[in-house]
């Protein structure tokens, strides 16, 4: 079974202040999508749960039957 994997990060900068996320996919070991995006006023939480979501959308899109795992480093998000 194929695996796509998410990486996603987000960051502002004072907290709060200008934000911005990332996220990543790969399949395989190849990177398919890498994409950010600056989200204005915002804060470290808020941004960390835009890039989750930002991974997601991808995955609901693109997955084709692939198993899902998302990696982050925000303990919000994941627990």
């Amino acid at each position: 079974m194929s695996v796509l994997m998410l990486r996603a990060d987000g960051s502002c900068w004072p907290n709060p202040g200008a934000g911005s996320f990332g996220m990543v996919a790969s399949r395989d070991g190849r990177v398919e999508c890498r994409s950010r995006k600056d989200i204005g006023p915002s804060t470290n939480n808020v941004a960390e749960w835009r890039g989750a979501i930002a991974a997601l959308d991808y995955a609901l899109v693109n997955s084709r039957g692939a198993a899902v795992v998302l990696e982050m480093d925000s303990r919000l998000v994941v627990e």
